[in-house]
């Protein structure tokens, strides 16, 4: 198993984790930076977030602050979002 921090490890807000286990992957969180706007941050670099490839099982958004789900409305929307519905 792998776990690559995309964002978030050096500053506040704009989490975004990938989580790669036997070649599939889940993407956990994809937060807006707090220091940035939505049309000034760019996706991440992971694989299969604007292209669809099926070994991106899917984005996990831990919960509803935009910090850690603002740039979801980006990807492709071929990817699954998964949120419990207990998150508001």
């Amino acid at each position: 198993m792998w776990l690559t921090i995309h964002r978030g490890a050096e500053q506040i807000g704009g989490s975004c984790l990938e989580i790669e286990h036997e070649s599939k992957r889940l993407i956990i969180d994809l937060g807006l930076p707090l220091d940035s706007g939505l049309n000034d941050t760019p996706l991440p670099a992971v694989k299969g977030l604007v292209d669809y490839t099926p070994d991106l099982l899917g984005l996990v958004i831990s919960h509803s602050h935009l910090d850690h789900y603002g740039l979801a409305a980006k990807i492709s929307p071929q990817v699954p979002i998964f949120i419990g519905e207990g998150i508001q």
